[in-house]
C-alpha cells in the first residue's frame, strides 16, 4: 500500500474502503535490508511515512493491523507507535487499533467498545497512552474475554 496515491486514497474514502498501513512491517522490511534507527530513513520507511500522510490527508478510514510474522508477536504495539509518529494523534491511532478496527472486520456490535455486550478484551496500563503511546508496551493487567490472563501488579 505504499505506492498508493491520492486518487486511489480518494477512490477509498469515496467507496468506503478502509487501509490498513502496516507501518510496522515496513520498517522491520527495512531492517532485514541493513537499516537500523538513527540510520538515514530507508526507502521503505520513506514510502510508508509518504503514503500514510497521503492517507491522512484523504480522509480514508484507517485501521489499524501489523503483518506481524514480518516481525516478532508481541511488538504489535510498535504499529500504533508509528501511526502517531507519523502524524495521527495518540487517540485516533487508539481508535484505528479498537473500534475502527472492529468496524473494518465486521466486529463493531461486540468488539471494539467498552461497554455491556461487547467482549471483553482490555489492558490496563501504568502510564496514559494519551500522553506517552509506548506505554502500551508495558500492560499491567490483560484481561481476554473477561478473564485476567495476565497480571504484571
Amino acid at each position: 500500500a505504499s505506492n498508493a496515491g491520492d486518487d486511489v486514497l480518494r477512490l477509498m474514502k469515496e467507496r468506503g474502503v478502509a487501509i490498513c498501513p502496516t507501518l510496522a512491517a515496513s520498517e522491520a522490511m527495512a531492517r532485514y535490508n541493513g537499516w537500523k534507527p538513527g540510520d538515514p530513513d530507508h526507502p521503505r520507511i520513506i514510502a510508508a511515512k509518504a503514503m500514510f500522510k497521503r492517507a491522512l490527508r484523504s480522509g480514508a478510514t484507517i485501521a489499524c493491523g501489523s503483518d506481524a510474522g514480518a516481525f516478532s508477536h508481541g511488538d504489535n504495539a510498535r504499529e500504533i507507535e508509528l501511526m502517531t509518529e507519523y502524524g495521527m494523534s495518540p487517540t485516533q491511532a487508539l481508535r484505528a487499533a479498537t473500534v475502527v478496527a472492529a468496524e473494518v472486520l465486521s466486529k463493531g456490535d461486540t468488539w471494539g467498545k467498552v461497554t455491556e455486550g461487547y467482549a471483553a478484551d482490555l489492558i490496563a496500563l501504568r502510564a496514559n497512552p494519551l500522553r506517552d503511546i509506548t506505554a502500551l508496551r508495558s500492560p499491567v493487567v490483560v484481561i481476554k474475554t473477561g478473564r485476567i490472563a495476565t497480571d504484571h501488579r
